[in-house]
């Protein structure tokens, strides 16, 4: 394909437009680095120069996406900034590809063609089957820095439902020098929009029947991965887009409202929740044995976990079709749609009535858009509607307790599918009271600071996500991790056990005993003993002036932290460190040391809520959590009597 084939395409849509800036760069040069505006280099690896991004939808069932990017790689480090992925499946085609590689100076040094770019699955492994492939192109420069990249591609069509979003600072360290974003359609199927972090758009222009409406983004520091922070999405600026109408294999509607997604969900599941009459009859069976409601979900939920497995599929029009429930239970298997899908078919064959939802799961991402109704969705789980209460299912983890649904899907909105529509509504919220971690621990110290060490920890709600995977390991594995996770050089684990109880808010008990060699340290007649090695908070070492996000605190949790520590005769206490007691909105934390003869008991409480405060509130947040890590790294002094 001739390399200037997709800008033509740009070209034209734009001179219609009135929108097109020509320059020329003959003589200084192709984007020369030494034009980069100098507050765009700070913190920076890489500066997106110019990104042009062209959507032209000419009827409901044609799309077009044209982009043009040019980007300059300030040194080796952000090399994989100048990466580019093109998708495609039965739904979407690539028009075509082109591009090149420039010097510093903005002399092309080479050429890039379509043939460069490497094809493969754009699935993970252990897809089991998907239609959905990608062309990469990975960059490879050995010269000198910087250099800049030039891409020019157009995607052809889409899947049904979805249009693109653009979100052109999708990366840390990228500033944006220029980025503009024009979208054409007909008036009547001129795309629902929604623009998060930007103003207002720059032009809305009528030409004829066709409506263009251009959002473009100038100077845009590099941002930087922070502590604490919300996630890039939630700090960039974005438009998403959404169509107003679909038009799909006798599908024909508005969409326009929840209501209206839900009714295209419901197309996509019809007559596909049909089960063989004795898998309806071994559900009756399954309920008749039950003396609940409750129990009867729980059973078929149990059956489910022990008779089918998640393998990932991503067929069905454009992914968003499940396997019918007929097919999973042939085959044993399914993916997240289907394993609900078949779920709602058992509880239906039971007499129990349940809803398809979908959810985008994730523990750190972005609510979704309520406010705009579309595909923002990458996962499903089932919501089953009690008398006065809601159970929440997970189906594709063969182990997850039963109504837990973890922080992949808790604390969100959602979309239920009923019957004839879609209702938003809310996954559950673990309480800092449910999400507990509980440890006692026993120091018995030797002469030569050597400790033997026995740890109890109950985790529950959230928490007990940390050793969730780990508990179903082999010894070994878990012996290898615990040495990392603790964290205290030169140690050796004798035992360590997990038992779990699998509630609606499961609880995991972890039981190690160890042996950590010079856990206190000597000086002369003397050991110097942490009083804290166990559950440490980690300081914030970046400056006040330096941040940039917002604080976004993680999921509510509670520790409580008991250590009793042991000395041998012939020691006695020299100094030990004072209790603390700190109170803020960020978080609560309780520390104190008991006394008692040849041994002390330390206790710690800690306690942080979800919050969210703007980043001038950064520097009291900064000492809160610094002030709760130098605490936790004190150390009291035992001394040799008589000495």
């Amino acid at each position: 394909m001739n390399r200037y084939h997709v800008l033509r395409f740009l070209v034209s849509s734009w001179i219609l437009m009135g929108a097109l800036t020509v320059t020329s760069f003959a003589e200084e040069g192709f984007y020369p680095a030494s034009s980069i505006p100098h507050a765009l280099t700070i913190g920076a690896g890489a500066v997106v120069r110019l990104s042009e991004t062209m959507v032209e939808i000419s009827s409901v069932k044609s799309i077009r996406k044209g982009y043009h990017l040019v980007i300059t790689i300030l040194h080796e480090d952000a090399l994989d900034n100048a990466s580019v992925y093109l998708y495609y499946n039965e739904f979407r085609r690539i028009g075509g590809a082109s591009g090149g590689i420039f010097n510093a100076e903005g002399k092309e040094i080479q050429k890039i063609r379509l043939t460069d770019f490497t094809d493969r699955s754009a699935v993970p492994e252990g897809t089991l089957h998907s239609s959905d492939r990608v062309k990469i192109y990975t960059p490879v420069y050995n010269g000198t820095y910087p250099v800049t990249f030039e891409f020019e591609y157009d995607i052809i069509g889409g899947a049904p439902a979805h249009y693109p979003e653009w979100t052109p600072q999708d990366g840390y360290g990228v500033a944006i020098e220029s980025a503009s974003l024009t979208v054409s359609a007909p008036f009547n199927l001129f795309p629902r929009y929604y623009a998060v972090n930007i103003v207002s758009r720059d032009s809305e222009k009528i030409v004829g029947d066709t409506k263009m409406v251009t959002w473009h983004l100038d100077n845009l520091t590099a941002l930087h991965r922070e502590p604490y922070a919300p996630s890039l999405s939630e700090r960039t600026p974005g438009v998403f887009l959404a169509p107003v109408k679909l038009d799909y294999r006798g599908f024909s509607e508005d969409f326009l409202t929840w209501n209206d997604v839900g009714k295209w969900i419901n197309y996509l599941l019809k007559d596909r929740d049909v089960l063989p009459e004795s898998v309806k009859y071994r559900m009756k069976q399954i309920s008749d044995q039950c003396p609940d409601t409750i129990s009867q979900i729980r059973a078929v939920f149990h059956y489910l976990q022990s008779s089918k497995r998640y393998v990932s599929i991503q067929m069905g029009i454009g992914g968003w079709q499940p396997l019918d429930a007929t097919t999973v239970d042939e085959q044993g298997y399914g993916d997240c749609k289907a394993l609900v899908n078949y779920t709602k078919a058992l509880l239906q064959g039971a007499g129990i009535n349940s809803f398809y939802t979908l959810v985008n799961a994730g523990s750190r991402v972005p609510d979704i858009l309520c406010d705009f109704p579309s595909m923002q969705f990458n996962h499903a789980i089932l919501c089953v509607p009690l008398s006065g209460d809601t159970i929440w299912l997970e189906c594709t983890d063969p182990t997850i307790p039963f109504g837990f649904l973890g922080s992949f899907t808790d604390e969100r909105h959602v979309l239920i599918v009923t019957d004839t529509d879609g209702v938003i509504a809310r996954t559950p919220v673990y309480s800092c009271d449910m999400n507990r971690l509980n440890r006692k621990t026993v120091i018995s110290l030797s002469f030569s600071g050597d400790a033997e060490i026995e740890m109890t920890t109950y985790y529950s709600g959230l928490q007990s996500q940390i050793v969730y995977d780990l508990a179903r390991k082999g010894i070994e594995e878990q012996k290898k991790a615990l040495a990392s996770r603790i964290g205290i050089p030169d140690i050796t684990i004798k035992s360590v056990t997990y038992t779990c109880d699998s509630n609606a808010i499961p609880i995991i008990c972890e039981r190690i005993v160890l042996i950590a060699r010079s856990y206190a340290s000597v000086s002369g007649e003397r050991l110097f003993v942490p009083v804290n090695r166990m559950n440490r908070m980690n300081a914030l070492t970046v400056n006040t002036e330096e941040r940039q996000a917002p604080i976004l605190t993680g999921y509510p949790y509670l520790d409580m932290d008991s250590i009793l520590v042991k000395w041998p005769q012939g020691f006695h206490v020299e100094a030990l460190p004072s209790g603390d007691s700190i109170d803020t909105p960020f978080g609560k934390c309780t520390m104190r040391i008991v006394l008692d003869s040849l041994q002390w008991i330390y206790t710690r409480s800690f306690e942080q809520n979800k919050v969210r405060f703007n980043v001038e509130d950064y520097p009291e947040f900064r000492s809160f959590i610094n002030r709760v890590a130098k605490a936790d790294r004190q150390k009291a002094i035992l001394r040799k009597t008589g000495s």
